[in-house]
């Protein structure tokens, strides 16, 4: 992973510049750790988000997504929720519907939760997933995250059956 951070065109790809650095990207960078203020660690940025979702001009299509691992003991499923419902203005849509994904070795599987808010804002959770969820659960985190990309996540706001594959949101695992 850390070679794949390190190369040139992937830096270029995700607009990262690295030449301020004295050190290759590594996994967990003691240089970076060390020399970050502690005021900015135990900072509260929660109320960035709502000010996100109700930027003025913000474009009508833009869509957000939060995700947590359920298994997180760091910042916790319930730490999430706690604050993403006090977003200003969105409004529940659905709350906690199943989300699938065909996993490479045991077919679908359930892979958490979805909860939906108005303007395009959704939570999932994703099972068995700690604090870095992709490192966790690949499958998992790659399915999810290719649907926020190319907003089949989306597609069916209301109801979520784009997403489960079903008609209803009901768990039948």
């Amino acid at each position: 992973f850390s070679d794949y951070l390190n190369n040139p065109e992937v830096q270029k790809a995700l607009h990262v510049d690295a030449r301020p650095f004295k050190t290759a990207w590594t996994f967990c960078n003691d240089e970076v750790n060390d020399n970050w203020a502690f005021s900015d660690v135990l900072a509260d940025t929660t109320h960035l988000y709502g000010e996100i979702y109700n930027h003025p001009n913000k474009r009508k299509d833009f869509k957000m997504l939060v995700f947590s691992g359920d298994s997180d003991g760091i910042c916790a499923t319930v730490g999430t929720q706690h604050w993403i419902y006090k977003v200003r203005n969105a409004k529940l849509l659905s709350l906690f519907k199943p989300w699938r994904y065909e996993d490479t070795k045991y077919g679908r599987q359930q892979g958490g939760f979805l909860t939906q808010f108005t303007g395009y804002f959704s939570f999932a959770t994703v099972h068995y997933a700690g604090h870095e969820v992709p490192a966790y659960q690949p499958q998992r985190a790659l399915y999810l995250f290719a649907r926020y990309l190319n907003g089949s996540l989306f597609a069916n706001y209301k109801t979520n059956a784009e997403l489960t594959g079903e008609d209803s949101c009901e768990d039948t695992t």
